[in-house]
Parts: C-alpha cells; structure tokens; sequence
C-alpha cells in the first residue's frame, strides 16, 4: 500500500500511547479513507487495517483523530452539519 502522508489528501494522527497510528489514505480509492496500524517497541508497523465502518462511499475522510472515548461512545457517527 502506497500513501502519501505528506500529500494533500492524507492526515494521520498518534494514539496517546504512540503505539497505534490512524491515518487517511486514497491508494484504493479517489476519496481517502481511514487505516489503522500498530507500531510495535521497535518502531515497525503491522500491515494497516482499512475501517470501512467509519467511512462512507464517496467521502472524503480527512482528518482523523483519536479520542479518549469507550468504544461504545462510536458505534453511531451522526451528520451534522
């Protein structure tokens, strides 16, 4: 998988622990979509997991964040604007 993540339609973001890293990619799709990868004490990554479920077709997903939230907090994400 090849991601720019400096280019315009990536963002990436550390988890508080620096273990787990969350990013926007568009190397499957025109629109960016979020991955999610672990780096391990040594500083290697796992192969990034797409999160098809926080993601919609024809969406771009931009910045992704990590938030200090249970995971029930995100089984719904709500449009508003």
């Amino acid at each position: 998988m090849r991601c720019n993540l400096n280019g315009m339609n990536s963002w990436h973001s550390w988890s508080p622990n620096s273990r787990w890293l969350v990013f926007s990619c568009n190397a499957f799709s025109p629109y960016t979509q979020l991955f999610i990868t672990h780096i391990d004490p040594q500083g290697n990554s796992t192969p990034p997991v797409a999160l098809p479920h926080l993601t919609a077709p024809e969406w771009a997903i931009n910045v992704p964040e990590f938030m200090p939230r249970d995971a029930p907090a995100i089984e719904r994400i709500t449009l508003k604007f």
